[in-house]
C-alpha cells in the first residue's frame, strides 16, 4: 500500500470518527432535552395536585378547552416548522419547556386519581419501551419513512375514536384505543428518533440542525408522554 492510499484511509477513518463522535453528542442532547421536559412536567403536576381544587378545575370540561386552545397554540405559534428560521435556540427551548410545565398542570390530576406506587410502575414500563423503540429506530438500517402513513392513520384513529367515545363512554373503547395508542406512539418513538439521526446527517453541526433538535426532542417528549398516559390506562392501578 502506497503512502497516499494509507493517507487517504487514515482520513477515512478520521472523518467516520469526527462524524461518529458529532452524532453523539447531538443525540445526548435531545435526550438530555427530553429528560429536563419530563422532569419539569413531574415536578409541575406534583405541585398543581397539592392544590386539589386546581387540578379538579383543570380537569373539568372547562380546563379540556383551555388545553385544546393551548395545544393548539404551542402547536401552530410556539412550534411552527415554518418560523424556525425566525426563532432563536434559546427561545425554542423555553417554548418546549413552557410546554412542558403546561402539560404538567393538566396531568396533575393523575396525581390524584393513581397511587405513587402504580405511577412508578408505569413510569418504569414505559421508559423500558421508549428507550428500545427509540435505540430501534437509532441503529436499524431500515428505512422507517414507509411507517409514516400507517402511523398517522393510527393517530387520526384515536383522535377520531376517542372523540366518538366522549359520548358513548364505552369502557372497552377507551381499553382498545389505548392499546392501539401504545402501539401507534412506540412505533413515533422509532420513526422520530431516526429523522433526528437523518437530520444531523444533513445539516451537520448548524444551528438549523440544533433548532430541529428541540422540535425533535418535542416530539420524542410527547411520544413519551401519551405513552405513559395510554399504559396508565391499560394497568389502572388505583
Amino acid at each position: 500500500m502506497s503512502f497516499d492510499n494509507m493517507h487517504t484511509g487514515q482520513q477515512t477513518v478520521n472523518t467516520a470518527k469526527t462524524y461518529d463522535d458529532g452524532l453523539r453528542r447531538y443525540m445526548n442532547s435531545i435526550y438530555n432535552n427530553v429528560g429536563i421536559g419530563l422532569m419539569i412536567t413531574a415536578l409541575v403536576a406534583y405541585g398543581v395536585s397539592l392544590v386539589p381544587s386546581v387540578a379538579l378545575f383543570l380537569a373539568s370540561g372547562v380546563g379540556s378547552i383551555i388545553m385544546i386552545v393551548g395545544l393548539l397554540w404551542f402547536m401552530f405559534a410556539g412550534f411552527n416548522p415554518s418560523k424556525i428560521h425566525t426563532k432563536s435556540l434559546s427561545s425554542l427551548r423555553m417554548t418546549f419547556y413552557s410546554f412542558s410545565a403546561f402539560l404538567g398542570a393538566f396531568y396533575s390530576i393523575y396525581m390524584l386519581a393513581y397511587t405513587g406506587e402504580a405511577l412508578a410502575r408505569v413510569f418504569v414500563v414505559t421508559s423500558v419501551m421508549f428507550l428500545s423503540a427509540s435505540l430501534y429506530g437509532y441503529v436499524t438500517k431500515r428505512s422507517l419513512i414507509s411507517m409514516r402513513g400507517f402511523l398517522m392513520m393510527g393517530l387520526w384513529g384515536i383522535i377520531i375514536a376517542s372523540l366518538v367515545n366522549l359520548f358513548m363512554q364505552s369502557a372497552m373503547t377507551h381499553y382498545v384505543i389505548s392499546w392501539v395508542g401504545v402501539i401507534v406512539f412506540t412505533g413515533m418513538t422509532a420513526f422520530d428518533t431516526q429523522h433526528i439521526k437523518y437530520t444531523y446527517m444533513r445539516y451537520g453541526n448548524s444551528e438549523l440542525a440544533q433548532k430541529l433538535g428541540i422540535l425533535g426532542a418535542m416530539n420524542l417528549y410527547y411520544n413519551f408522554v401519551l405513552l405513559f398516559q395510554f399504559l396508565l390506562n391499560i394497568m389502572n392501578q388505583r
